[in-house]
């Protein structure tokens, strides 16, 4: 199906054996179905959905490629809204989801929070979107336990010194930024490092009276 003129994929009502749907590239506005547990693999980048529900019975889905979204409300604007995923969808997918591309939707670091439940998640694809900050991509990586390979390349927070570091030490099962690798000797020592950085001061202890009679 992909590469054609769907607006919807509301045929796909009843299929309730279907395992993959190749739908990117076409003119979707809505997904406009509701997936059943056999589907395995969505592929639907290059579309125009503004919002993702329907995935709520999804409980087999192992991976989801939304890419590239354009809405068509949007045409001509230059700030993208954010894709946003419905939140009954997310848990849907908690229990099954590896894989998920969101990578050039227009999602800023306030759009972080709601994909905490997806404690399944091994890869994750945000390139190319609105990420100005590390703290909230920080906080989410906390609650991945199981993430391997992150993809933040041109986002704002890129720019940043050092903005590596915080997000290498918050995610103990990373392997992978942006397709460099992350040893666990790198992480060791950014966490050292900033477990000095936050050590209080050591105090110099007293000096002793010159005369010895503390006088």
């Amino acid at each position: 199906m992909y590469g054609n003129k769907l607006t919807t994929l509301a045929g796909l009502s009843g299929l309730r054996q279907l395992t993959h749907v190749y739908a990117q590239d076409n003119l979707l506005e809505e997904l406009g179905f509701e997936a059943s547990p056999s589907l395995e693999s969505m592929l639907a980048g290059g579309n125009r959905l503004a919002r993702v529900s329907g995935l709520h019975n999804a409980s087999g889905m192992r991976e989801l490629r939304l890419g590239g979204q354009r809405p068509a409300s949007l045409a001509g604007n230059i700030h993208k809204t954010p894709l946003e995923l419905e939140r009954e969808s997310l848990w849907g997918l908690s229990s099954s989801l590896r894989v998920l591309d969101l990578s050039d939707c227009g999602v800023g670091d306030g759009a972080l929070a709601p994909l905490v439940v997806l404690r399944r998640l091994e890869r994750l694809d945000l390139s190319r979107n609105a990420l100005s900050g590390t703290d909230e991509l920080r906080e989410l990586l906390l609650r991945l336990p199981l993430i391997l390979s992150l993809q933040v390349d041109s986002n704002p927070l890129c720019s940043k010194l050092r903005w590596r570091d915080p997000l290498v030490r918050s995610a103990e099962s990373l392997s992978s930024l942006n397709g460099a690798e992350v040893t666990a000797q790198e992480r060791s020592f950014l966490q050292k490092l900033a477990a000095r950085q936050l050590a209080p001061p050591r105090q110099r202890p007293p000096r002793p009276p010159r005369d010895g009679k503390g006088l």
